[in-house]
């Protein structure tokens, strides 16, 4: 696919980067080495995913088979199994080629469940709605890989949108920022009221590089900056569209932190967090969620960017092509971005992820704790072992009912209860 070659030819322009900046011969030579097995490790891993691949591209390619304007529409509903998902794949939210979103709808028959009378889940109307964005290290990601996850959380009562964003170096985590606030506000808008989705009854959904961008628009929301792209009118619509909840999975939120363990670990050439950023501390810095918090709690320390300088960094970054005459309206008022964030965020991230440490949500828990958030709640668990369980680790029998959690990981039912809680 192409966002993954995209991804792999962006690595391999950071590798050649890397080596070529290297002061000696023997240095490059070393370099290239560690570089390679690097490389060939990452091979190895993803040709491990195929089992995977293939079982998501099958339930994807299986339920986007069948297409009706609206899936609760007595009118439309004539092809449709009333116990079946209903996929309709690739539905606009933008312009680009990206700005796209697969819609996972649960079945009708959930709205003659015993649940309805509950409203969590099982009702035909107000169903709660759920945004999930991928992650990919910026650079890659399709919604197919996230199908079997997707088919679940619908499965269970819970409409779910997976988006797609134009990736880098299209444009940096700015632009994928403004994208996700578009979709937000599509799903409040169109997807609400096509599919009977409650508006009010969000969940932002993000997994690794996806959760950073959720936070980032977040942030950018709560400080009144709806103009992340200059000249798109949506955003300004999206301003005013929250979430009830945000849920990172192995979310990555500070990010020059992340790139010193990147470059420790010896991966920082191969990944693209930081060209997407911006290419420096500076721009790193002005765009990692837990720094802008943190300066607002007054928690920061002298060595970190932090504190009114960071929250004056993220207004810049975000309209750095504008001309202000007036140097002050880019500094926003403290205590202001944590209190306005969503009515609850969670943070689920697994003890034993070697790619986006735990302690990234740890810090972000505590950071939206102390500046005044709302709510916020974190969530560890000691198994999986891996970055990527929390979003592939999902049942993929197509026999799989609302209400049996039997088969589901701990970290499936807790998403699940934490989406359909109203």
């Amino acid at each position: 696919h192409t966002s993954v070659e995209m991804s792999i030819v962006e690595g391999l322009r950071g590798l050649y980067a890397d080596v070529r900046h290297q002061p000696s011969f023997s240095k490059k030579c070393q370099r290239s080495l560690h570089l390679s097995w690097t490389a060939c490790t990452e091979i190895v891993r993803i040709t491990a995913a195929i089992p995977y691949a293939w079982r998501a591209a099958r339930i994807h390619k299986q339920h986007s088979r069948k297409k009706s304007p609206s899936h609760y529409d007595d009118n439309n509903n004539n092809s449709i199994d009333d116990d079946d998902v209903l996929l309709l794949p690739a539905v606009p939210y933008g312009s680009h080629k990206r700005q796209v979103a697969d819609i996972w709808l649960p079945p009708r028959s959930l709205s003659e469940s015993n649940e309805d009378a509950n409203n969590e889940g099982g009702a035909g109307k107000n169903r709660p709605m759920c945004l999930f964005i991928h992650g990919g290290v910026w650079s890659s990601g399709e919604a197919w890989h996230y199908a079997p996850m997707a088919r679940c959380l619908a499965q269970h009562g819970i409409i779910t949108a997976v988006m797609t964003y134009r990736l880098f170096p299209e444009t940096g985590a700015k632009g994928q920022a403004a994208d996700v606030c578009a979709a937000l506000a599509w799903c409040a808008s169109q997807v609400a009221q096509t599919h009977n989705g409650d508006a009010e009854n969000i969940a932002l959904v993000g997994h690794s590089a996806g959760a950073h961008l959720c936070a980032l628009a977040l942030c950018a929301k709560a400080a009144s900056l709806s103009n992340l792209v200059d000249d798109d009118s949506i955003l300004k619509k999206a301003s005013r569209v929250q979430p009830r909840r945000f849920v990172s999975l192995n979310g990555v939120f500070d990010i020059p932190s992340h790139y010193e363990y990147e470059r420790r670990r010896g991966v920082e050439s191969l990944s693209t967090m930081k060209r997407a950023m911006g290419d420096s501390h500076e721009a790193m810095a002005a765009l990692s969620p837990s720094l802008i918090l943190r300066g607002e709690s007054k928690c920061a320390d002298a060595d970190s960017l932090s504190g009114r300088r960071t929250t004056r960094l993220f207004s810049r970054a975000l309209n750095k092509d504008k001309k202000d005459k007036d140097k002050d309206k880019d500094t926003m008022a403290p205590s202001s971005i944590a209190a306005r964030f969503p009515d609850e965020t969670y943070f689920l991230t697994a003890l034993g992820d070697t790619t986006v440490p735990f302690v990234e949500s740890v810090q972000m828990h505590g950071a939206l704790q102390e500046a005044g958030a709302p709510h916020s709640e974190l969530l560890l668990y000691p198994a999986p072992n891996d970055h990527g369980s929390l979003v592939l680790a999902w049942p993929g029998g197509a026999k799989h009912r609302f209400g049996d959690n039997n088969d589901l990981a701990p970290w499936s039912r807790d998403l699940l209860d934490i989406i359909r809680h109203k």
